[in-house]
């Protein structure tokens, strides 16, 4: 699950206000470039926030499994459809969680080996551990972030909030690390790529949870966030410029992990409706790509093999929480492009 529930993120985390600084030393971005994440562990204070988001994630699926019906058997139905004439030797499923969207046990009965990509090890252990035993002999679990990307970044951005003095300072050095960050490379080895990938409700989820942590470190320190970047637009554009250059990034290494012949399934939302109750019912359009849509976010990389369209109600009207929040879904069956 890499941040399926990003809203209901937004709405637990003045809960959490009470987690303590993760101590890390500064580092000069220039010094680990280009290195996978692999080689970078992201703070456990951070997974356990990532296990409870998860757990939430059960719940709200039990409790909106009317309203979330349709999206459900889209997004299964899809995952199939997209497997079909294929080599069914490996599929990756990124930001797999506990699977409610996935249908895992027919993954495992056509592909020989079946990876879940997740670093909330909790839930896809949980979807792995009901299927069958022979079955679970077929699925691999994978904590690491396939983008590359997020245990480097809180890394070194906490450990520039552990080590400068002023709020002013430490927002404008992260902003200036997030614009001169080298993203890692799609260094993939022959055993890590796969004849199918599914990617479902990761690309607009990417790095939000990170922001969102980082963001309580710095007010940890510094209490309310006062600082003139803060005020503004600058520290919205800025880390929607990295998120762009994360999204751009992953879906390269996608493309670098997909075996020739193989096919990769984007299922996500580029824009979600969101009405604020507590605010006189204010509605926001959200765009969390710069692009419109997902297929303008492929470049070239991959040719469309079918394409799907529809609303999920994510918080339907009359929930809970004080806020209703609509996605428009996109589905993308994609294959590399033939020269």
């Amino acid at each position: 699950m890499r941040f399926k529930n990003f809203n209901f993120l937004i709405l637990i985390i003045l809960s959490l206000l009470s987690l303590s600084v993760y101590s890390l030393k500064t580092l000069n971005y220039s010094q680990y470039n280009c290195r996978r994440s692999r080689d970078v562990i992201y703070p456990q204070e951070f997974l356990r926030f990532i296990n409870g988001v998860g757990e939430q994630s059960g719940q709200m699926a039990e409790m909106f499994k009317i309203e979330w019906s349709d999206h459900i058997d889209n997004s299964r139905r899809l995952i199939i459809q997209g497997a079909q004439g294929i080599t069914r030797d490996r599929v990756i499923v990124v930001g797999a969680g506990n699977c409610t969207d996935i249908p895992l046990e027919e993954l495992t009965l056509s592909f020989q080996r079946v990876v879940l990509y997740d670093f909330d090890i909790a839930s896809i252990e949980g979807a792995r551990d009901m299927l069958s035993l022979e079955l679970q002999n077929r699925v691999d679990l994978n904590s690491q972030d396939i983008s590359s990307v997020g245990a480097l970044f809180l890394r070194d951005t906490i450990g520039m909030v552990d080590n400068t003095t002023l709020e002013r300072d430490v927002v404008r050095n992260i902003i200036s690390y997030m614009d001169n960050m080298e993203l890692p490379k799609g260094d993939i080895s022959s055993d890590e790529k796969a004849d199918y990938i599914v990617c479902s409700l990761v690309l607009s989820t990417l790095m939000w949870g990170e922001f969102l942590y980082l963001e309580q470190k710095i007010a940890d320190k510094f209490g309310e966030l006062e600082a003139t970047y803060f005020l503004d637009d600058i520290w919205e554009e800025a880390k929607l410029r990295f998120k762009d250059r994360v999204v751009n990034n992953v879906i390269d290494i996608l493309a670098a992990t997909l075996q020739p012949g193989g096919r990769l399934l984007f299922i996500d939302s580029a824009i979600k409706h969101t009405t604020d109750n507590s605010v006189s019912g204010s509605l926001e359009d959200i765009q969390v790509f710069s692009a419109e849509h997902l297929r303008g976010l492929l470049k070239g990389r991959f040719s469309i093999d079918y394409e799907e369209s529809w609303s999920w109600s994510y918080l339907p009207e009359d929930n809970s929480f004080n806020s209703v929040s609509e996605h428009e879904i996109e589905a993308l069956i994609l294959s590399l492009p033939q020269f």
